[in-house]
Protein backbone atom coordinates (compact mmCIF):
# COMPACT_ATOMS: atom_id res chain seq x y z
CA UNK A 1 0.00 0.00 0.00
CA UNK A 2 1.63 3.53 -1.00
CA UNK A 3 0.48 6.59 -0.13
CA UNK A 4 1.49 9.77 -1.44
CA UNK A 5 2.13 13.32 -0.26
CA UNK A 6 3.10 16.23 -2.65
CA UNK A 7 4.50 18.73 -0.24
CA UNK A 8 5.30 22.60 -1.12
CA UNK A 9 5.30 25.28 2.11
CA UNK A 10 2.78 23.82 4.38
CA UNK A 11 4.67 23.53 7.49
CA UNK A 12 1.79 24.60 9.55
CA UNK A 13 0.19 21.26 9.09
CA UNK A 14 2.23 19.38 7.61
CA UNK A 15 3.17 17.09 10.95
CA UNK A 16 -0.64 16.75 11.28
CA UNK A 17 -0.91 15.65 7.67
CA UNK A 18 2.09 13.00 8.18
CA UNK A 19 1.02 11.82 11.74
CA UNK A 20 -2.84 10.79 10.51
CA UNK A 21 -0.90 8.40 7.99
CA UNK A 22 1.60 7.01 10.25
CA UNK A 23 -1.40 6.58 12.63
CA UNK A 24 -4.01 4.37 10.61
CA UNK A 25 -4.83 1.12 12.20
CA UNK A 26 -3.95 -0.31 8.96
CA UNK A 27 0.32 -0.26 8.62
CA UNK A 28 1.58 -2.05 6.17
CA UNK A 29 2.35 1.15 4.16
CA UNK A 30 4.91 3.03 2.50
CA UNK A 31 4.44 7.13 2.69
CA UNK A 32 6.33 8.90 -0.20
CA UNK A 33 6.77 12.14 0.88
CA UNK A 34 7.86 14.46 -2.17
CA UNK A 35 9.41 18.02 -1.35
CA UNK A 36 8.39 20.15 -3.79
CA UNK A 37 11.45 22.70 -3.26
CA UNK A 38 9.64 24.15 0.08
CA UNK A 39 11.60 27.55 1.09
CA UNK A 40 9.94 26.87 5.06
CA UNK A 41 10.41 24.47 7.52
CA UNK A 42 8.37 21.94 5.29
CA UNK A 43 12.04 20.51 4.36
CA UNK A 44 13.05 19.81 8.14
CA UNK A 45 9.72 18.14 9.12
CA UNK A 46 9.77 15.69 6.21
CA UNK A 47 13.32 14.42 7.02
CA UNK A 48 12.41 14.32 10.67
CA UNK A 49 9.71 12.86 10.16
CA UNK A 50 11.25 10.42 8.37
CA UNK A 51 13.98 9.56 10.29
CA UNK A 52 11.48 8.53 13.14
CA UNK A 53 9.72 6.12 10.64
CA UNK A 54 11.41 3.91 8.14
CA UNK A 55 8.07 3.56 6.13
CA UNK A 56 8.75 7.00 5.18
CA UNK A 57 10.66 7.50 2.24
CA UNK A 58 11.03 11.35 1.77
CA UNK A 59 12.61 12.85 -1.63
CA UNK A 60 13.51 16.58 -2.09
CA UNK A 61 13.46 18.14 -5.26
CA UNK A 62 13.51 21.46 -6.91
CA UNK A 63 10.20 23.66 -7.06
CA UNK A 64 8.22 21.86 -10.55
CA UNK A 65 4.63 21.95 -9.21
CA UNK A 66 2.54 19.54 -7.25
CA UNK A 67 1.36 17.38 -10.92
CA UNK A 68 4.93 16.71 -11.19
CA UNK A 69 5.48 15.58 -7.45
CA UNK A 70 3.01 13.38 -8.12
CA UNK A 71 3.81 11.63 -11.01
CA UNK A 72 7.64 11.26 -9.44
CA UNK A 73 5.36 9.48 -6.32
CA UNK A 74 3.64 7.12 -8.39
CA UNK A 75 6.42 6.15 -10.46
CA UNK A 76 8.18 5.45 -7.14
CA UNK A 77 5.15 3.71 -5.57
CA UNK A 78 5.45 -0.46 -4.74
CA UNK A 79 2.64 -0.75 -3.29
CA UNK A 80 -0.69 -2.84 -5.54
CA UNK A 81 -2.39 0.29 -4.05
CA UNK A 82 -2.02 3.87 -3.88
CA UNK A 83 -3.81 6.68 -2.27
CA UNK A 84 -3.08 10.28 -2.24
CA UNK A 85 -2.92 12.64 0.87
CA UNK A 86 -2.31 16.51 0.14
CA UNK A 87 -0.10 17.85 2.87
CA UNK A 88 -2.47 20.25 4.48
CA UNK A 89 -5.25 17.88 4.75
CA UNK A 90 -5.81 14.72 6.97
CA UNK A 91 -7.67 11.16 6.91
CA UNK A 92 -9.46 9.29 10.35
CA UNK A 93 -7.48 6.42 11.38
CA UNK A 94 -9.32 3.83 9.43
CA UNK A 95 -9.34 5.52 6.49
CA UNK A 96 -6.81 2.90 4.85
CA UNK A 97 -8.71 -0.74 6.58
CA UNK A 98 -12.22 0.52 5.56
CA UNK A 99 -10.98 1.50 1.85
CA UNK A 100 -9.09 -2.03 2.01
CA UNK A 101 -11.89 -3.77 3.67
CA UNK A 102 -14.38 -2.20 1.02
CA UNK A 103 -12.11 -3.49 -1.88
CA UNK A 104 -11.72 -6.89 -0.43
CA UNK A 105 -15.70 -7.15 -0.54
CA UNK A 106 -17.04 -5.48 -3.81
CA UNK A 107 -13.34 -6.27 -5.65
CA UNK A 108 -13.01 -3.01 -7.00
CA UNK A 109 -9.99 -1.18 -8.89
CA UNK A 110 -11.33 1.80 -7.05
CA UNK A 111 -12.58 2.62 -3.97
CA UNK A 112 -14.16 6.44 -3.15
CA UNK A 113 -14.91 7.53 0.18
CA UNK A 114 -16.66 11.28 0.56
CA UNK A 115 -15.00 14.05 2.99
CA UNK A 116 -15.56 16.75 5.10
CA UNK A 117 -14.33 20.84 4.09
CA UNK A 118 -12.84 22.07 7.83
CA UNK A 119 -13.09 25.37 7.97
CA UNK A 120 -11.78 26.86 11.32
CA UNK A 121 -15.31 27.72 12.79
CA UNK A 122 -17.21 24.93 9.95
CA UNK A 123 -17.05 20.86 9.50
CA UNK A 124 -19.47 20.38 6.78
CA UNK A 125 -20.01 16.86 5.58
CA UNK A 126 -19.45 16.82 1.65
CA UNK A 127 -21.52 13.42 0.23
CA UNK A 128 -21.21 11.19 -2.68
CA UNK A 129 -24.58 11.46 -3.55
CA UNK A 130 -24.20 7.99 -6.34
CA UNK A 131 -22.62 5.87 -3.92
CA UNK A 132 -22.70 1.84 -4.44
CA UNK A 133 -20.53 -0.63 -6.87
CA UNK A 134 -20.30 0.25 -10.18
CA UNK A 135 -19.50 -0.88 -13.66
CA UNK A 136 -16.79 1.10 -15.47
CA UNK A 137 -19.29 2.35 -17.80
CA UNK A 138 -21.25 3.67 -15.10
CA UNK A 139 -18.42 4.97 -13.52
CA UNK A 140 -17.85 7.06 -16.53
CA UNK A 141 -21.33 8.43 -16.42
CA UNK A 142 -20.56 10.01 -13.02
CA UNK A 143 -17.12 10.85 -13.22
CA UNK A 144 -17.51 12.50 -16.78
CA UNK A 145 -20.57 14.25 -15.70
CA UNK A 146 -19.39 15.25 -12.18
CA UNK A 147 -22.32 13.68 -10.16
CA UNK A 148 -20.69 14.04 -6.87
CA UNK A 149 -18.41 16.35 -5.38
CA UNK A 150 -15.70 14.04 -5.36
CA UNK A 151 -15.55 13.72 -8.82
CA UNK A 152 -12.97 17.01 -9.14
CA UNK A 153 -10.24 15.22 -7.00
CA UNK A 154 -8.09 12.31 -6.94
CA UNK A 155 -6.86 12.55 -2.94
CA UNK A 156 -9.70 10.16 -1.54
CA UNK A 157 -9.37 7.42 -3.61
CA UNK A 158 -8.00 3.92 -3.53
CA UNK A 159 -6.39 3.34 -6.79
CA UNK A 160 -5.12 -0.03 -8.01
CA UNK A 161 -1.63 1.47 -8.96
CA UNK A 162 -2.42 -0.33 -12.30
CA UNK A 163 -5.14 2.65 -13.28
CA UNK A 164 -2.53 5.21 -12.81
CA UNK A 165 -0.96 4.79 -16.74
CA UNK A 166 -2.05 8.33 -17.37
CA UNK A 167 0.49 10.90 -16.06
CA UNK A 168 -1.08 14.17 -14.52
CA UNK A 169 -0.55 16.92 -16.61
CA UNK A 170 1.70 19.98 -16.02
CA UNK A 171 -1.68 22.25 -15.23
CA UNK A 172 -0.85 24.58 -12.17
CA UNK A 173 -4.85 24.36 -11.39
CA UNK A 174 -7.45 21.23 -11.90
CA UNK A 175 -5.00 18.73 -12.77
CA UNK A 176 -7.26 16.47 -10.66
CA UNK A 177 -10.05 17.25 -12.77
CA UNK A 178 -8.11 16.55 -16.23
CA UNK A 179 -6.75 12.94 -15.40
CA UNK A 180 -9.50 11.51 -12.37
CA UNK A 181 -11.29 10.40 -15.90
CA UNK A 182 -8.51 8.91 -17.61
CA UNK A 183 -7.95 6.75 -14.54
CA UNK A 184 -11.19 5.68 -13.23
CA UNK A 185 -12.19 4.48 -17.26
CA UNK A 186 -9.32 2.13 -16.66
CA UNK A 187 -11.25 0.36 -13.70
CA UNK A 188 -13.70 -2.70 -14.31
CA UNK A 189 -15.27 -1.96 -10.96
CA UNK A 190 -15.28 1.09 -8.83
CA UNK A 191 -16.92 1.33 -5.44
CA UNK A 192 -18.25 4.94 -4.30
CA UNK A 193 -19.27 5.04 -0.31
CA UNK A 194 -20.76 7.91 1.42
CA UNK A 195 -18.21 7.18 4.47
CA UNK A 196 -16.42 11.18 5.04
CA UNK A 197 -12.69 9.58 5.97
CA UNK A 198 -10.97 12.49 4.48
CA UNK A 199 -10.90 16.20 5.69
CA UNK A 200 -10.09 18.69 3.65
CA UNK A 201 -8.84 22.16 5.22
CA UNK A 202 -10.25 25.22 3.66
CA UNK A 203 -7.46 27.84 4.18
CA UNK A 204 -6.14 30.81 2.94
CA UNK A 205 -2.93 31.01 1.10
CA UNK A 206 -3.63 27.07 -0.12
CA UNK A 207 -3.12 26.48 -4.34
CA UNK A 208 -7.44 26.95 -4.73
CA UNK A 209 -7.11 30.53 -2.90
CA UNK A 210 -4.39 32.09 -4.47
CA UNK A 211 -5.57 35.61 -6.18
CA UNK A 212 -4.71 33.94 -9.79
CA UNK A 213 -8.58 33.24 -10.88
CA UNK A 214 -7.46 34.19 -14.91
CA UNK A 215 -5.17 31.31 -14.12
CA UNK A 216 -7.58 28.85 -12.27
CA UNK A 217 -10.06 29.81 -15.19
CA UNK A 218 -7.77 29.03 -17.87
CA UNK A 219 -6.91 25.56 -16.25
CA UNK A 220 -10.23 24.35 -15.54
CA UNK A 221 -10.88 25.15 -19.04
CA UNK A 222 -8.48 22.92 -20.36
CA UNK A 223 -9.27 19.83 -18.18
CA UNK A 224 -12.66 19.90 -19.35
CA UNK A 225 -11.10 19.96 -22.81
CA UNK A 226 -8.61 17.41 -21.97
CA UNK A 227 -11.56 15.16 -20.62
CA UNK A 228 -13.70 15.86 -23.70
CA UNK A 229 -10.56 14.68 -26.80
CA UNK A 230 -9.87 11.57 -23.98
CA UNK A 231 -13.45 10.51 -24.17
CA UNK A 232 -14.01 10.83 -27.79
CA UNK A 233 -10.86 9.26 -28.55
CA UNK A 234 -11.26 6.05 -26.84
CA UNK A 235 -15.35 6.34 -27.62
CA UNK A 236 -15.94 5.86 -23.90
CA UNK A 237 -19.53 8.03 -24.61
CA UNK A 238 -21.43 9.35 -27.22
CA UNK A 239 -19.77 11.80 -28.97
CA UNK A 240 -22.94 14.20 -28.73
CA UNK A 241 -23.66 13.41 -25.15
CA UNK A 242 -19.86 14.79 -23.89
CA UNK A 243 -19.89 18.08 -26.65
CA UNK A 244 -23.10 18.73 -24.71
CA UNK A 245 -22.30 18.49 -20.61
CA UNK A 246 -18.76 20.32 -22.00
CA UNK A 247 -20.58 22.66 -23.68
CA UNK A 248 -22.85 23.86 -20.73
CA UNK A 249 -19.32 23.33 -18.42
CA UNK A 250 -17.55 25.87 -20.72
CA UNK A 251 -20.09 27.96 -20.17
CA UNK A 252 -20.75 27.76 -16.34
CA UNK A 253 -17.07 28.07 -15.95
CA UNK A 254 -16.79 31.34 -17.98
CA UNK A 255 -19.78 32.49 -16.10
CA UNK A 256 -18.71 32.24 -12.81
CA UNK A 257 -15.25 33.54 -13.73
CA UNK A 258 -16.76 36.80 -15.65
CA UNK A 259 -19.12 37.34 -12.64
CA UNK A 260 -16.54 37.68 -9.69
CA UNK A 261 -13.60 39.56 -12.18
CA UNK A 262 -13.66 43.44 -12.40
CA UNK A 263 -11.02 43.46 -15.09
CA UNK A 264 -12.87 43.95 -18.50
CA UNK A 265 -9.81 42.36 -19.85
CA UNK A 266 -9.05 39.59 -18.17
CA UNK A 267 -13.14 38.69 -18.72
CA UNK A 268 -12.69 38.62 -21.71
CA UNK A 269 -9.69 36.73 -22.73
CA UNK A 270 -11.08 34.14 -20.63
CA UNK A 271 -14.79 34.36 -22.40
CA UNK A 272 -12.80 34.41 -25.77
CA UNK A 273 -10.78 31.18 -25.31
CA UNK A 274 -13.98 29.58 -23.80
CA UNK A 275 -15.52 30.21 -27.25
CA UNK A 276 -13.03 28.79 -29.10
CA UNK A 277 -13.20 25.51 -27.04
CA UNK A 278 -16.73 25.51 -27.59
CA UNK A 279 -16.57 26.28 -31.43
CA UNK A 280 -14.53 23.26 -31.77
CA UNK A 281 -17.38 21.46 -30.50
CA UNK A 282 -20.46 22.86 -31.87
CA UNK A 283 -22.72 21.91 -33.15
CA UNK A 284 -23.90 20.21 -29.51
CA UNK A 285 -27.06 18.67 -29.06
CA UNK A 286 -29.34 21.18 -27.44
CA UNK A 287 -32.72 19.26 -27.43
CA UNK A 288 -32.70 19.09 -23.77
CA UNK A 289 -30.73 21.99 -22.42
CA UNK A 290 -33.02 24.48 -20.56
CA UNK A 291 -33.68 27.28 -23.04
CA UNK A 292 -31.74 29.70 -20.80
CA UNK A 293 -28.93 27.45 -20.97
CA UNK A 294 -29.19 27.55 -25.04
CA UNK A 295 -29.09 30.94 -25.44
CA UNK A 296 -26.24 31.60 -23.27
CA UNK A 297 -24.01 28.87 -25.09
CA UNK A 298 -24.69 30.18 -28.32
CA UNK A 299 -23.67 33.43 -27.35
CA UNK A 300 -20.64 32.92 -25.68
CA UNK A 301 -19.75 30.88 -28.65
CA UNK A 302 -20.67 33.32 -31.51
CA UNK A 303 -20.30 36.75 -29.12
CA UNK A 304 -18.02 35.73 -26.10
CA UNK A 305 -17.03 39.66 -25.10
CA UNK A 306 -20.61 40.12 -25.20
CA UNK A 307 -21.42 37.54 -23.46
CA UNK A 308 -18.71 38.27 -20.66
CA UNK A 309 -20.34 42.09 -20.18
CA UNK A 310 -23.70 40.41 -20.03
CA UNK A 311 -23.15 37.87 -17.51
CA UNK A 312 -20.83 40.62 -15.34
CA UNK A 313 -23.65 43.64 -15.47
CA UNK A 314 -26.33 40.69 -14.40
CA UNK A 315 -24.93 40.26 -11.45
CA UNK A 316 -25.56 43.65 -10.07
CA UNK A 317 -29.50 43.25 -10.52
CA UNK A 318 -30.08 40.26 -9.34
CA UNK A 319 -31.09 39.33 -5.18
CA UNK A 320 -29.62 35.32 -5.53
CA UNK A 321 -27.08 34.58 -3.09
CA UNK A 322 -25.31 31.56 -2.66
CA UNK A 323 -24.74 29.80 0.37
CA UNK A 324 -20.89 29.78 0.35
CA UNK A 325 -20.55 26.82 3.12
CA UNK A 326 -22.84 24.45 1.05
CA UNK A 327 -21.47 22.70 -2.06
CA UNK A 328 -22.91 24.13 -5.36
CA UNK A 329 -23.71 21.99 -8.15
CA UNK A 330 -21.69 22.20 -11.18
CA UNK A 331 -24.59 23.74 -13.03
CA UNK A 332 -27.58 25.89 -12.22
Amino acid sequence: MSVIMAVYNTERYLRESILSVVGQTFDNWELIVIDDGSTDQSKDICDDMGRQDQRIVVVHKPNSGQADSRNVAIGMARGEYVFFVDSDDWIAPNTLEYLLDCQAQSRADAVVCSYYKERPDTHVHIHNDFSGVFSRQEAIDIYYKCKNQTTYMIWGILFSRALLKVPIPQLRYCEDTAVILQWISQAGIVEITDKPLYHYRMRQGSIMHIEKETERAKANLKAFQLRNKFIKQHNLLQQQEADAYDAEAYTYITQQFVRQCPSAARRNDIARMASEMLQEIMPVDTKDMKRRTRRRILLLARHPVRFAWQLYLSQFFSLKKADKDQPNDLFE
